[in-house]
């Protein structure tokens, strides 16, 4: 991550040790809460260049966190994330470039495309620092930067190139799932509602590297008969902007 992105989170919080606390119940240091809301990929994750191998073509999806705080100072605490999102596959976008490609190397003749595919995943289960800055009585604004075990899952698809009706090629890619380094830095706007009970808005932007190793796809070339199986290595470096609301309890 940008180190000069830390280092400001840092003052932050330093600064956050200078100021007086306000409008919080000090008898509940912990507090739960869930969110929900819209995720974007952005990057080689949502790329559709057909010629760069890390393109993800993933489209906007959905993003769900369960966060739990812990506050040590009135304007300090550790928070602990279980994050789970799910973006689509373009899968018009790939059919159109498979088709290109397929046409290219057959001049005059157009290869009809279909695929299809299942969702990526990615998550994980994060820990990390979240600073509390109250801007009113009853809101505060919330910088937290978070790091640990990220997941991802490579999803099941299915290429089925024809001409005209007579089926020419079909790829299958066997779904995959990894494990790898993720970090989330993003802020917080908390409302407080009650003593006890507060809303939440949450942007933030959310990072992982994943790489599958070893995929298995099969080919099948309907001209000739024949099946073959290889293993390939992928590799998606995820980036997306995500976007939440919830709602939360101080216990």
């Amino acid at each position: 991550m940008n180190r000069q992105l830390l280092t400001t989170l840092s003052l932050i919080s330093l600064l956050c040790l200078s100021i007086p606390a306000r409008a919080q119940d000090s008898s509940s240091r912990s507090q739960l809460s869930l969110s929900l809301g819209l995720s974007l990929p952005h990057g080689d994750y949502w790329s559709t260049n057909f010629n760069n191998d890390a393109a993800g073509y993933a489209t906007q999806g959905l993003v769900f966190d369960l966060a739990y705080d812990y506050r040590f100072h009135p304007m300090l605490g550790f928070s602990t994330v279980l994050r789970s999102a799910a973006h689509g596959f373009d899968i018009y976008a790939n059919a159109r470039d498979w088709s290109d490609y397929l046409s290219s190397s057959t001049p005059g003749t157009r290869a009809m495309v279909d695929v299809q595919s299942g969702a990526y995943s990615a998550g994980g289960l994060l820990a990390g620092m979240y600073a509390s800055v109250p801007l009113m009585e009853n809101l505060q604004f919330q910088p937290r930067v978070l790091l640990g075990l990220g997941t991802a899952s490579l999803p099941h698809q299915v290429m089925e190139a024809s001409a005209g009706t007579t089926p020419r090629l079909t790829i299958i890619r066997t779904p995959a799932a990894t494990f790898s380094f993720a970090w989330i830095l993003g802020a917080s706007a908390q409302l407080d509602m009650t003593q006890k009970i507060f809303g939440r808005l949450s942007l933030d932007a959310f990072g992982t590297n994943a790489r599958w190793r070893a995929v298995q796809e099969w080919s099948i070339g309907h001209a000739t008969g024949t099946v073959t199986s290889k293993f390939y290595d992928h590799y998606r470096d995820i980036r997306t902007m995500n976007i939440s609301a919830g709602l939360g309890v101080r216990f």
